[in-house]
């Protein structure tokens, strides 16, 4: 029998038999699962190399990358033939930002949508010491600031051309499902 142990700290994988894979939960206990009790409640058969193809596909694909460089994001923009999403976030302090960046920006469908039609800029605004960006970063992040949002509103995200022409404003977290948000950005002028 497979066994894969979830654990929220994802530092240690122990399993028995064949079939060896992690899923990472926020959970304060570790919790075990078999490849036999996903396979009944999933109706799939997990195999080894399902479990290798699945984790080669994540590494190959992954999800969307953020740039932190708009000129970069503009050059791809104009090779790729795509829009830009710049979005402004306190990534350790601003409440609505967390809640967007996991419930939007990382959501498989939003990813998909991303890899696809846009190039995406986060321009990050941490308070903690910590979580700072070097001065070189935090330099680019306020000039962005300086002419995209110059009233610092958090969240905000900004749908643009290639050439940084505004098409669409989000203001704030907004409270749709991710099917909207898409459907928002397809439905703006220049969408695709």
């Amino acid at each position: 029998m497979a066994r894969g142990w979830l654990h929220p700290s994802g530092s240690r994988l122990k399993s028995k038999g064949a079939c060896r894979f992690l899923i990472f939960i926020p959970a304060p206990n570790a919790v075990e699962i078999t490849a036999e009790a996903f396979s009944t409640f999933y109706n799939v058969k997990v195999t080894p190399m399902k479990v290798f193809v699945s984790i080669i596909a994540f590494l190959l694909c992954g999800p969307a990358t953020w740039l932190n460089d708009f000129e970069q994001a503009r050059t791809l923009a104009h090779e790729q033939n795509k829009l830009i999403l710049l979005n402004f976030s306190g990534s350790d302090w601003c409440g609505p930002c967390i809640k967007m960046k996991r419930e939007i920006f990382e959501a498989a469908e939003f990813q998909s949508y991303a890899d696809q039609h846009l190039v995406l800029v986060r321009a990050d605004f941490p308070r903690q010491k910590k979580n700072q960006p070097d001065a070189r970063q935090q330099e680019r992040n306020e000039k962005l600031a300086e002419r995209y949002n110059p009233t610092g509103k958090f969240p905000l995200t900004l749908l643009m051309t290639a050439d940084g022409e505004v098409i669409r404003e989000w203001n704030g977290y907004s409270h749709g499902s991710v099917s909207e948000f898409i459907n928002q950005l397809h439905e703006s002028p220049h969408g695709k």
